[in-house]
């Protein structure tokens, strides 16, 4: 019985070291499973910092293109807005040496003028109104289009900028 004894001691102390082993090469597995992972977190966080600052410098060089081509923009509508003002003041100065002319063409028949003064007569002061409400909405209606025009030009030239230095997706 003293030999199955022994037998069951040895198997038993052998099946300890075995387990002993086998548990120092998990531990191994398990260190060098987590390196890796220490190592794996390394780089994506570096990688994802790389990337915050992609998108980062990517959006300081689009607002820089957007706040360049606002400027812009606001500088031709003040330039379309004295040039329309300067159109505006011709117009005037047109409409009135234009009703200067009808009243000086006005017929030289007292009995046509009975008792009217030349600026009294109906029809001319019509005409000039009507001049004037059509210079007035013309003014109005280019002021509109120059605007318009203005904004598609500079959404255009953002819109090239943008897209000609975007980075590969």
């Amino acid at each position: 019985m003293s030999r199955i004894l022994i037998a069951a001691v040895l198997a038993l102390a052998g099946l300890a070291g075995w387990q002993t082993m086998r548990l120092a090469d998990e531990r191994t597995a398990h260190q060098t499973t987590v390196a890796q992972l220490e190592r794996e977190r390394g780089d994506w966080q570096r990688e994802s910092r790389v990337a915050v600052e992609a998108a980062r410098s990517e959006e300081h060089r689009r607002t820089a293109v957007v706040e360049k081509e606002v400027t812009h923009a606001r500088k031709k509508a003040q330039d379309l807005g004295t040039d329309l003002a300067a159109a505006r003041a011709v117009g005037e100065r047109l409409r009135i040496a234009l009703a200067a002319a009808t009243r000086t063409n006005a017929p030289s028949n007292p009995s046509d003028t009975a008792g009217r003064s030349p600026t009294a007569d109906p029809a001319a002061d019509l005409l000039a109104d009507v001049r004037r409400r059509l210079d007035e909405a013309t003014d109005g209606t280019v002021g509109f289009a120059d605007a318009a025009h203005l904004a598609g030009q500079t959404c255009e030239r953002i819109f090239d900028q943008m897209n000609a230095a975007r980075p590969p997706s």
